[in-house]
């Protein structure tokens, strides 16, 4: 696992680095021809690569901390539509051209539950969805007596049928996902998260056509 790790972690940090000093050296370029929207739209790729970097670290000390048994759930109350509805925005600028995120909600109550954690799960399933498809997101909140449900389905590269019994397995990538960036960490820190709040995922997919992780969460009594 750690040689694994290390071939992952270095290929991975390596990717982004390179983009980010070739975008500084365009942006002085562009700054001396006064080429202000070149300037602006390497600003925004530095900016995003940065993001993509700081998720993957936040990644690796999650996976540890879940590992180490140092996760200690706290739980507050909030509104789940709004939290779906920030993580929404905060990754619509990775979107694909002409991709979209379609928002089915059925929720407008208060919740109680870890909004941290909800929304690492959340935003791992969404970036996921965005990497790997082209066409449209669809997300759907709901919720019953007893739980709290959502889903995230793409029409994207789908898993192949003999991967998906090794999906949640730690740094484990499908032989289709390999040239796109990862590390093979993110269904499985979603899942050890999920264990910690009681919750479970379950997903169908079918290689081409796309994929829909379906995720529930126990519905906790809220306190005033």
């Amino acid at each position: 696992l750690k040689t694994q790790f290390i071939a992952l972690a270095s290929h991975e940090f390596k990717t982004p680095l390179s983009a980010i000093i070739t975008s500084t050296e365009l942006i002085i370029k562009y700054a001396d021809l006064n080429r202000i929207d070149k300037r602006n739209e390497h600003f925004l790729k530095v900016k995003s690569k940065i993001i993509f970097l700081n998720n993957m670290i936040d990644n690796l000390l999650t996976l540890e901390n879940i590992e180490s048994g140092n996760i200690i759930p706290s739980y507050s109350k909030f509104k789940f539509s709004n939290l779906v509805s920030d993580i929404i925005n905060n990754t619509s600028p990775f979107l694909k051209k002409n991709q979209e995120i379609i928002f089915s909600n059925n929720i407008d109550d208060f919740i109680y539950q870890d909004a941290k954690i909800v929304k690492i799960i959340l935003t791992n399933l969404l970036f996921n969805a965005i990497k790997y498809s082209k066409q449209d997101i669809h997300i759907k909140i709901d919720t019953d007596h007893t739980c709290i449900y959502f889903s995230i389905e793409d029409k994207g590269i789908g898993i192949p049928k003999i991967a998906q019994k090794l999906i949640f397995q730690r740094f484990f990538r499908a032989k289709n996902a390999i040239y796109f960036p990862g590390t093979g960490i993110g269904l499985n820190i979603v899942k050890g998260y999920l264990e910690k709040l009681n919750g479970s995922i379950a997903f169908k997919s079918t290689e081409n056509i796309g994929t829909v992780f379906n995720v529930s969460l126990p519905k906790l009594d809220i306190e005033e």
